[in-house]
């Protein structure tokens, strides 16, 4: 994939006609560390935002956002990516009798990645990732007694705001079910 992306507005006159749109530039990184974008100079007031990756499979390091400002002529700009800090999220999902549930799933949303698991029978789910602030999304589905095994099914799409994970954060996701 691209190793380097920019994003920016732009603006210029040539030969008595006046352009402005949006500019997106992205190249791979060299085994040197080296990349160069052709791009367009950002607008008055605009800046340029430039999106950098590391490496595929590269685990050890984060991908960031630098905001270079006014882009108006050829520009050499070092970045260094941030280390990756692991983070741990163990969650259990149970019912309003704490009886475990499976077939519960969880996604976590960050700027750059997303992560996506679902529980066993146990109703638990680990996940290794970077340090930082991730939007959960959670969803499943369950099934109520009656006259077969999958008698009364219901399902379920949640969000949450904001999960800040540093270090390892245990949580249970207790599901207020009600009968009807």
């Amino acid at each position: 994939g691209d190793d380097a992306q920019a994003f920016l507005h732009t603006q210029f006159t040539s030969d008595g006609m006046s352009w402005s749109g949006n500019v997106y530039g992205s190249a791979n990184v060299g085994a040197d560390g080296q990349a160069t974008l052709f791009l367009l100079p950002t607008a008055s007031g605009n800046s340029l935002y430039l999106y950098v990756y590391p490496p595929s499979g590269t685990t050890s390091l984060l991908p960031t956002v630098v905001s270079v400002g006014a882009l108006i002529g050829d520009t050499t700009l070092t970045v260094t990516l941030p280390a990756a800090v692991p983070a741990t999220l163990n969650v259990q999902v149970v019912d309003r009798d704490n009886t475990p549930l499976a077939n519960q799933c969880l996604s976590l949303y960050g700027q750059f990645n997303s992560y996506y698991q679902c529980a066993g029978a146990d109703g638990k789910m680990t996940f290794s990732v970077p340090e930082g602030t991730y939007s959960p999304y959670f969803y499943g589905y369950a099934y109520a007694a009656g006259p077969s095994p999958d008698y009364a099914y219901s399902q379920w799409n949640l969000w949450d705001g904001a999960l800040n994970l540093t270090g390892t954060v245990n949580r249970t996701i207790k599901l207020p079910n009600v009968y009807l």
